[in-house]
């Protein structure tokens, strides 16, 4: 992830756009963390034919960034959770039910390198992924919404704009 940081900073303007088959992509990403954690409940609420103005290399980097925070916040001390991922219009959004984040810590997340007071050393990672998920928001123009209670759980929502017909 290191690297991947490194080249978006580098990248100053705004990325031309693509449109990225969003909904086979969700499909595909949500069956792979299917396997890798048995133990938690993915829920697929994934509209078919949603195309979405991005890359479908940074919208996979996008969906792992979202899917990795929803299983390391998410999760019990058994090791099992329920994780909702949502693709309906411009909306992509992943859902957990798990810690939560603190209200004064919901802009914070987002900043490199910031990892929650939360944690207790518990979680691996480095705190970057937020960051760059709100790099690619800023360079499609997407916004990020994020509504979280604390013993409840944590919504990251992705709007992205409208955009014209490709071609």
């Amino acid at each position: 992830m290191t690297v991947s940081l490194k080249a978006m900073l580098a990248s100053e303007k705004r990325r031309n756009v693509e449109h990225a088959d969003a909904s086979a992509i969700c499909n595909r990403i949500v069956g792979y963390y299917t396997g890798l954690y048995p133990a938690i409940r993915f829920e697929k609420k994934i509209k078919p034919l949603i195309a979405l103005p991005v890359s479908e290399e940074d919208l996979e980097r996008m969906l792992h960034i979202m899917l990795e925070n929803a299983v390391k916040y998410g999760i019990d001390d058994s090791g099992k959770g329920h994780i909702t991922l949502e693709l309906r219009g411009r909306l992509l959004s992943v859902r957990d039910r798990g810690q939560g984040i603190r209200p004064e810590e919901k802009i914070a997340v987002f900043e490199r390198s910031y990892r929650g007071t939360r944690t207790g050393g518990r979680q691996e990672g480095s705190g970057i992924g937020l960051a760059i998920l709100k790099k690619f928001a800023e360079e499609y123009g997407f916004g990020i919404e994020l509504e979280s209670e604390l013993r409840k759980g944590a919504h990251f929502k992705l709007v992205f704009p409208p955009s014209p017909e490709p071609g």
